[in-house]
């Protein structure tokens, strides 16, 4: 919550922030926050149900869906990595089949293992 408290703080005093944009990311922060919140409780009441329960986050990389395809055609002017995206997008890209097969088969993770990630960088290809 500190960093929703921060973002707060840096918006509001910019003197260009206009109160609509304000008011909008306000909203957004406040649902950000209810759902973490949430998430919290409901983990907290699955490892008091059951302690066998672990929770991982995964990260799985650049996945060719079609929003992500639609994000190639971004302004390079407002999305400075769209050119390495572009390049990344075919050769390291995995479809969603192959990114699901390899999140389950990273599954169930280390004891002491809070991540899985196939994220890397664009600009690396990554290892299965």
């Amino acid at each position: 919550m500190r960093l929703i408290d921060t973002l707060f703080q840096i918006v509001t005093r910019r003197a260009d922030a206009r109160p609509v944009a304000i008011v909008r990311m306000l909203v957004g922060l406040a649902a950000i926050g209810f759902a973490l919140e949430a998430w919290v409780n409901i983990a907290r009441s699955e490892f008091k149900r059951r302690p066998d329960t672990w929770i991982v986050a995964v990260r799985p990389g650049l996945v060719r869906t079609d929003s992500a395809k639609k994000s190639l055609e971004y302004d390079k002017e407002l999305y400075p990595r769209v050119n390495a995206l572009r390049q990344a997008f075919d050769s390291v890209g995995v479809d969603p089949d192959l990114g699901g097969l390899r999140i389950w088969k990273a599954l169930p993770p280390q004891p002491d293992r809070a991540l899985i990630s196939f994220d890397g960088s664009i600009d690396e290809k990554p290892t299965i």
